[in-house]
C-alpha cells in the first residue's frame, strides 16, 4: 500500500453500504414488541364491553372498527418480530465478518468439497460483503412493508369511529341511530361515485389541466379525502 492510498476501514465497524435507519429500526422494534403484545387483548376488551352496551346502530359498526385495529395490532407485532429476527441475523454477520475480516476461506474447502458443488455454493452465497449487505436490505424491507400495512388502516380506522360519534350524538339528541348510519352510508357511497368519476376523468382530461391550476388542486384534494371512504368500501356496513 502506498503513501497515498486510502486506509482499509477498521473490520468491526459497520459497513459503509448499512441501511442509515438500521439503529432507529432497532430502537422502535426493541421498545414497542413487548408493549404491543399486550393490546390485542386490551382492544378485544374494550371494544367488545363498547359492542354490548352501546345502541344498535353504534354496536353495528364497532365490528368494523374492530377489525381495522385488530389488523393493524397483529401486523405491527408480526413486522417487529421478523425485523428483530432479520436484524439480529444481520448482526450476526456483521460480527462474524469483524473477527473473520477475510470473509469465506473457500480454498480451504477444495479438499472436502467437490469442484462442481464448490463453484455452486460460490454462486449462491457471494461474498462476505455482498451477503451483509442483503441481509440489511431484507430487514429494512420487511419494517418499511409491515410498517406501511399496519398504517393503511389508519384512515379505515378515523373515518368509523367519525361515523360512530355522529350516530352517537344523534341518538343523544333523540333521534334515530339507523337512520343516521344509513344517511351516513349513503353519503359515503355518493362520495365514492364522485371519486370513480375524478378518476375517469383525471385519465381522459386530466393531463389538460396543470398540477398548479384551480382545477388541478381541487382534483388533488378531493382525491386525498375520498381514498379513506374507498378503503372501507368493503367492511363498513
Amino acid at each position: 500500500m502506498t503513501p497515498h492510498d486510502p486506509a482499509p476501514p477498521p473490520a468491526n465497524q459497520v459497513p459503509n453500504r448499512t441501511t442509515p435507519t438500521w439503529e432507529m429500526e432497532l430502537l422502535v422494534s426493541g421498545a414497542t414488541v413487548f408493549g404491543l403484545l399486550q393490546l390485542p387483548a386490551q382492544a378485544d376488551r374494550l371494544l367488545f364491553g363498547f359492542y354490548n352496551s352501546s345502541n344498535f346502530a353504534v354496536a353495528t359498526l364497532t365490528p368494523s372498527l374492530w377489525v381495522y385495529v385488530k389488523f393493524s395490532l397483529l401486523t405491527l407485532i408480526a413486522t417487529f418480530i421478523v425485523h428483530l429476527c432479520l436484524r439480529g441475523y444481520w448482526v450476526a454477520l456483521v460480527g462474524l465478518h469483524s473477527v473473520y475480516p477475510e470473509g469465506f476461506r473457500w480454498d480451504r474447502l477444495t479438499s472436502k468439497l467437490g469442484p462442481h458443488f464448490l463453484a455452486s455454493s460460490r454462486e449462491m452465497t457471494g461474498e462476505i460483503d455482498t451477503v451483509i449487505e442483503r441481509a440489511d436490505n431484507r430487514a429494512s424491507i420487511a419494517f418499511g412493508l409491515g410498517f406501511g400495512m399496519a398504517t393503511l388502516m389508519l384512515m379505515p380506522m378515523v373515518v368509523v369511529a367519525a361515523i360512530m360519534v355522529v350516530v352517537g350524538l344523534y341518538e343523544m339528541l333523540g333521534g334515530d341511530g339507523v337512520h343516521a348510519m344509513v344517511v351516513m352510508v349513503v353519503l359515503g357511497m355518493l362520495v365514492m361515485l364522485v371519486f370513480v368519476a375524478l378518476v375517469a376523468w383525471d385519465k381522459s382530461k386530466g393531463a389538460a389541466a396543470g398540477l398548479d391550476s384551480r382545477t388541478g388542486r381541487s382534483a388533488r384534494a378531493f382525491s386525498a379525502f375520498t381514498a379513506g371512504w374507498a378503503s372501507t368500501a368493503q367492511t363498513t356496513p
